[in-house]
This record gives structure tokens, C-alpha cells and sequence, in this order.
């Protein structure tokens, strides 16, 4: 009996010591997992983080370039009333512009527009516009269009300036 005794106690230890093992190699992996997870929630919450700062910079660039579009727009405005009113009063700004230079002009633009517009838009009415629907484009008219042109080169050297901005970001912050 000391014998069967003694065997089924070394039995129960024996599966003891399996059963702890097999729970320690099972807690092991568990812990492991845990600080797998762990350590993949801390790279999210980087991650969200970043982009969270890009996303903010993006709509301060945004707002910056608009505001600065809005207060290119009321210069050239400005300019055009003021020359406008200066144009008036001048005998010589009705003279017309040599024709082989303002159909230049309206070429450029023509190409301009198409390729600025998507193949749909390019088919508008050409005899839309503005100054050069009379078939001749005056001196007056010419001055009229700098400021706008001009305010047009401002806005998008500004909105490339911008983007040149955001691309120095994210090329050191990768």
C-alpha cells in the first residue's frame, strides 16, 4: 500500500509539475501577446499623432494661402479701379494694339485655358472673352489685364511656396 501510495502521489506530482509548466509556458505567451498589443497601440497612437500635426498644418497652409489669395484679389482690384480711372482720362489708351500681337495674346490665352480646363470646358464660346471679343484689343484693355495677370502669378507662387512648405515637413518628419 506504501508502494500505491507512493506512486500515486508521484503521479499527482509529476501531472503537477506538467500542469505548471504548461500554465507557465501558456502565461509566457500570453505576457508576450499583452506586450505585443501594447506596444502596437503606442505605434497607432504615433501614428495618429503625426497625423494629426500634418492634418493641422495642412489647414494652416490652406488658410494661410487663401487668406493670402483673398488679399491679392483686393489689391488687384484696387489696381484695376485705380487704372481704370487714370485710362479714362487718357486720349491714347483707345488706340488698338497691332493686330499680329494681340492675336498672339488671344492664342496664348486660348492654350492657356485649355490646358488649364478639363477637355469639356475648352469647348466654351471663344468670342467670350472680354477684351478681345471686338476683334481688337486696345492699349486700355491690355493695361486692364496686367493687374490681374500679375495677381494671378502672386496667388500661385504662393499656393507653390505652400506646397514646397508642406513637402520639406513631411520629407523631415517621415
Amino acid at each position: 500500500m506504501n508502494i500505491k501510495l507512493m506512486a500515486i502521489m508521484l503521479s499527482v506530482l509529476v501531472t503537477s509539475l506538467l500542469g505548471t509548466a504548461v500554465m507557465t509556458a501558456y502565461y509566457r505567451t500570453a505576457v508576450k501577446r499583452a506586450e505585443n498589443a501594447e506596444a502596437q497601440i503606442v505605434l497607432q497612437g504615433k501614428v495618429i499623432a503625426r497625423q494629426a500635426d500634418l492634418a493641422s498644418l495642412y489647414n494652416k497652409v490652406a488658410a494661410d494661402s487663401v487668406t493670402a489669395a483673398a488679399g491679392t484679389d483686393a489689391r488687384s482690384q484696387e489696381n484695376v479701379i485705380e487704372y481704370r480711372t487714370i485710362l479714362r482720362r487718357e486720349k491714347s489708351s483707345d488706340y488698338a494694339i497691332p493686330a499680329d500681337i494681340a492675336d498672339g495674346l488671344l492664342r496664348t490665352t486660348y492654350r492657356l485655358r485649355t490646358a488649364a480646363l478639363p477637355a469639356s470646358a475648352s469647348r466654351t464660346d471663344r468670342s467670350g472673352t472680354g477684351a478681345a471679343s471686338s476683334g481688337r484689343l486696345t492699349y486700355c484693355q491690355a493695361v486692364l489685364w496686367i493687374a490681374p495677370l500679375l495677381a494671378a502669378i502672386e496667388k500661385a507662387n504662393h499656393q507653390l511656396a505652400s506646397v514646397r512648405e508642406i513637402q520639406s515637413v513631411n520629407q523631415a518628419n517621415p
